[in-house]
């Protein structure tokens, strides 16, 4: 009977990467155009979209952030941006969140962070 559950759920994960969706955890599924930041809970994320709705899902960051897509990145140890929702500062340590908020980036990330978000800003 496992067989035949994790054949079911094998399949839905590959139709939800055919139709461009992301597995989140459970039987959450959503479009990454749709996500605008993830932050880290212990073993929880709080996912928060662009409509300005938030989900807590049972999933780590780590496992979230090799689902997503390449537009995404991990400013700091809790927090995975979507490149197309911030916006840069003056302040070279710190971007600024879809709703304005200030988002730290860390030290070691920082220049990692300025060569992915010209490649994003370019293509």
């Amino acid at each position: 009977m496992k067989t035949n559950s994790s054949k079911c759920c094998s399949r839905s994960l590959s139709l939800s990467k055919a139709k461009g969706f992301v597995h989140l955890g459970g039987r959450l599924h959503e479009n990454p155009e749709n996500i605008s930041l993830l932050k880290a809970d212990i073993n929880y994320t709080h996912i928060y979209f662009t409509d300005g709705s938030h989900k807590l899902v049972a999933t780590t960051l780590g496992i979230l952030e090799k689902r997503l897509p390449k537009n995404f990145f991990r400013v700091n140890r809790s927090t995975v941006v979507s490149l197309k929702n911030i916006r840069p500062s003056e302040n070279e340590d710190q971007i600024f969140g879809e709703k304005g908020g200030a988002i730290r980036i860390s030290r070691r990330r920082k220049e990692a962070f300025k060569m992915q978000y010209q490649k994003f800003k370019q293509a």
